[in-house]
């Protein structure tokens, strides 16, 4: 019960990162001529990011190593032995991932050794559809990975405010301080504000005593 809840959960995140994707099947260019591909749009993507997927989902999931050709820009993965494509003999796999604006557009092309031609919906039914549960298989990883990096991203938004945090409190406990050294600077000038207070309560005393003294040497002075 808890995994079902937790599919479900799952399920429901990354539904706004599906909702759009689209596999459309159309004979599309590449290295060795035009033939029948399928084409999966991954809305508000990364180049970088989805090819980074691509690699380890083939190693992953099918345990074939796709490898990149800059010449041709296209991945490509030989003789992989995916049963549900090849149907006991091997297939050789063909994709290129392309930035279109803010999307990225991924082309695969499933290609049949034992018969020399490429996988396509009125010749292969089954294959085809095993092409596309592939590939939105990788739909799923992309989107995974998608959350992962949102995830990492915003657990470092937290780390940043908890340093902040950590400098506001540390400020709160200089700015105690501070208020501490403050207090205890007004309690001793209070208590010199009092104690100067009695000083010039016996100064005054002592001021009034020689005015005494003065009156008395100007009596002197005036019975010469």
């Amino acid at each position: 019960m808890k995994f079902k809840l937790l599919t479900l959960v799952f399920a429901l995140l990354i539904v706004p990162f599906l909702g759009n994707t689209q596999i459309e099947e159309q004979a599309r260019s590449m290295s060795l001529g035009t033939h029948n591909a399928l084409v999966l749009e991954l809305p508000e993507n990364d180049q970088k990011l989805v090819s980074k997927v691509w690699e380890g989902y083939m190693k992953s999931f099918y345990d074939t190593k796709s490898k990149h050709n800059r010449k041709t820009g296209e991945w490509v993965a030989e003789e992989a032995d995916i049963v549900s494509l090849g149907k006991g003999d091997d297939v050789d796999l063909f994709t290129t991932i392309e930035q279109r604006g803010k999307n990225v557009e991924l082309t695969l092309w499933v290609h049949l050794q034992e018969e020399d031609t490429y996988v396509a919906s009125d010749r292969h039914p089954d294959r085809s559809v095993e092409a596309e549960k592939l590939l939105m298989r990788f739909g799923l990883e992309v989107a995974r990975e998608t959350i992962k990096i949102e995830l990492k991203s915003e657990e470092k938004k937290l780390s940043h405010m908890g340093t902040s945090m950590k400098k506001l409190k540390n400020a709160q406990d200089r700015y105690r301080k501070d208020i501490e050294k403050a207090q205890a600077a007004i309690r001793k000038a209070e208590e010199n504000i009092l104690k100067n207070e009695g000083e010039q309560e016996d100064m005054m005393k002592q001021m009034e005593v020689q005015r005494e003294v003065i009156e008395m040497v100007q009596k002197k002075l005036r019975d010469l």
